[in-house]
């Protein structure tokens, strides 16, 4: 998005309520859109703030009752999309990407013989492409089913910028998603009753970019829903995604039966077998090492003394597995298709972090 584009915006949302801090601006960098400080910002500060009422919501009405809060806020935005110029909100919706760059680029577009490819690096990541392909495909066809007058690649477009822009139950909200993520200094998004509102994590100096949190997001999820790779940011493998236990008897579901109070498990069948996995968000593992919920999900599986004995045992066996996964150093950059090279750096990333908890815990 352009610097005009974002001015535009602006003055289409601050007659809708919309509060910016005055300190703050919309820079384009080395091609890479953000918010910046134009001068010092204190710790707390109201960042910026944009009414639900101003918001494209969904008419609950409009709705039967199964169906999911995505596809209502993506169904309502499709609707307005489709208004071009005669819908109040296309300003906002001009910032978006467009359906025919989205297909340049984005994972959800990825052909058999791209995915055959990065399959050949990490069939695990692969999977996980194929998985988010299949669920847009899902849901593309009942939002087709429910309303056929609006156009695939409408809805295309619209399930792609929920994957990217969406902010749980606001949905889309303007201003607020054009700042970038950041793992550690983003600051939180804020749900209150009438607004959504961020305030400053930490101070930030002029000139510095003004970041907020999309969450625990894993080193897949960057490249698949948001389509880059930030190489200086503090990665993290979430254990659901990167970790299993394989289940290779009878015996070893039993024994893993009990857990379930504490921890919520999964088994799923996979073609080498049945695997358990730990569904939190909070374990998971970066390169200053496993979080606190992963170790204590480690620590109570080696007492059962079927996957090792001590925790950093089940730990390396557990990145191990996740380890043999990963053929990158096999892979040169060129192999993969141009518009997918940011996958080749997030699995140089992700053999990287494992490496380096394996050394560590030795």
């Amino acid at each position: 998005m352009t610097v005009e584009r974002f001015e535009r915006l602006i003055e289409w949302a601050t007659p809708r309520g919309l509060q910016l801090h005055s300190a703050l601006e919309y820079r384009v960098i080395d091609g890479v859109g953000g918010m910046y400080a134009k001068s010092d910002i204190a710790a707390g500060e109201l960042l910026a703030s944009f009414p639900k009422s101003s918001l494209p919501q969904p008419n609950s009405n409009d709705y039967p009752a199964q169906a999911s809060t995505a596809a209502r806020f993506i169904h309502t935005a499709s609707r307005e999309w489709e208004r071009g110029k005669q819908s109040e909100f296309h300003p906002f919706f001009a910032m978006f990407d467009t359906h025919d760059n989205l297909q340049t680029y984005a994972a959800y577009f990825m052909d058999q013989e791209a995915l055959k490819r990065i399959g050949e690096a990490s069939p695990k990541l692969a999977q996980h492409i194929t998985l988010q392909q299949q669920r847009h495909k899902a849901l593309l066809d009942g939002l087709c089913q429910f309303d056929s007058n609006i156009a695939r690649s409408t809805y295309e477009t619209l399930i792609l910028a929920y994957d990217s822009r969406a902010m749980g139950k606001a949905g889309f909200v303007p201003v607020i998603d054009c700042f970038n993520h950041h793992d550690l200094k983003g600051s939180m998004i804020e749900h209150h009753h009438d607004a959504v509102c961020i305030h400053a994590a930490e101070a930030y100096p002029a000139d510095q970019q003004v970041h907020i949190s999309y969450g625990q997001l894993d080193l897949y999820t960057h490249g698949v829903n948001y389509h880059y790779f930030d190489p200086a940011a503090d990665h993290r493998l979430r254990a659901d995604i990167h970790f299993a236990l394989p289940v290779l008897s009878a015996l070893h579901q039993r024994a893993l039966q009990p857990l379930s109070t504490r921890f919520k498990l999964q088994l799923e069948r996979t073609a080498t077998g049945i695997v358990a996995r730990l569904l939190d968000p909070t374990a998971h593992l970066t390169q200053a090492g496993p979080s606190k919920t992963l170790v204590s999900f480690a620590n109570e599986i080696a007492k059962l003394g079927l996957y090792g004995h001590t925790t950093n045992e089940v730990i390396r066996g557990m990145l191990s597995r996740a380890l043999e996964q990963n053929s990158i150093a096999k892979i040169q950059r060129k192999y993969f298709p141009r518009a997918y090279r940011r996958f080749y750096d997030i699995l140089q990333r992700e053999q990287a972090i494992l490496q380096q908890n394996l050394e560590r815990l030795k």
